[in-house]
């Protein structure tokens, strides 16, 4: 069980520390920003699977999965890259698994995802829907219902749906929307502990890896925790898991001290039930 103590969450550390800080971080990104766009470990592993469906579906024309497995690479492209052409192929490809199977509930969630990418909730909360009814059991469903309902300031319903996606498939997916969740309602402590438990939990692709570990830099940064935020972005930066768009958008951080109105009850009631140990991704 997570035990919250607010009494030291919001430490004050002297905004002009905070300032210094962010621009020696701005310019370190802005450096790397010029050099790279996307590190060539995430390119091969995200290229080399869209390369392998996109054949496979071509081999098994008739074949669901290939082409909706095409769809979840191209979406993982799109993340990393923020192409939008990959939102589109994406869609085409999970609209391409449907029409060969209508009860694809993981295309639906692809579906949904996309919509979502995109902001375009109505048409995301829709698909999502669509999946849980074909299988309850479909987390990614579940989190993308959840990510609605953080966008739409609905924090209540999320917390609800994020930890039934927790339930059904603890792994950096939830954990890290857990965690979001958590540091934008207030509970800083219990936000870092579940985002490293996302850290932990790992991924196939490192991107993922890293954009946990940025959200977390942000994290330590509003709370005045410097040191360690300063520490994440530097080594994020020196390392293969390195995009900018990945860190870029994080070294901006709100300056320490900043408090959020709401609590996170649900959550922290729920907190319990999240496994101790995590099942490693392969």
């Amino acid at each position: 069980m997570l035990h919250v103590n607010h009494s030291h969450i919001f430490s004050i550390t002297p905004l002009l520390v905070w300032v210094l800080l962010t621009t020696a971080l701005q310019v370190q990104v802005a450096a790397h920003e010029s050099a790279t766009q996307i590190h060539p470990q995430f390119e091969s592993k995200t290229t080399k699977a869209i390369n392998d469906w996109r054949q496979n579906a071509k081999i098994n024309p008739q074949a669901d999965e290939p082409i909706r497995y095409l769809g979840d690479a191209l979406m993982q492209r799109a993340r990393e890259t923020g192409n939008l052409s990959d939102y589109q192929e994406a869609k085409s490809a999970f609209q391409a698994a449907l029409a060969i199977n209508p009860k694809n509930s993981a295309a639906m969630a692809g579906m949904a995802w996309v919509h979502g990418s995109l902001h375009e909730f109505d048409a995301s909360i829709q698909w999502a829907l669509r999946a849980i009814a074909l299988d309850p059991q479909n987390p990614d469903a579940y989190g993308l219902l959840g990510d609605a309902a953080v966008e739409r300031g609905d924090y209540d319903a999320a917390f609800e749906l994020y930890q039934k996606m927790l339930d059904i498939r603890p792994d950096l997916a939830s954990y890290s929307r857990g965690a979001h969740l958590l540091f934008v309602t207030g509970d800083i402590l219990a936000a870092t502990a579940l985002m490293e438990k996302a850290i932990a939990a790992g991924s196939p692709f490192v991107e993922n890896i890293a954009w946990c570990r940025a959200e977390l830099a942000r994290m330590h940064m509003s709370t005045g925790a410097l040191v360690k935020a300063e520490k994440l972005i530097v080594h994020g930066l020196e390392s293969p898991q390195t995009t900018s768009i990945c860190w870029w958008p994080w070294v901006g951080s709100r300056p320490p001290g900043r408090k959020f109105q709401r609590l996170s009850q649900p959550m922290k009631k729920q907190l319990p039930s999240i496994p101790i140990t995590m099942p490693r991704l392969p």
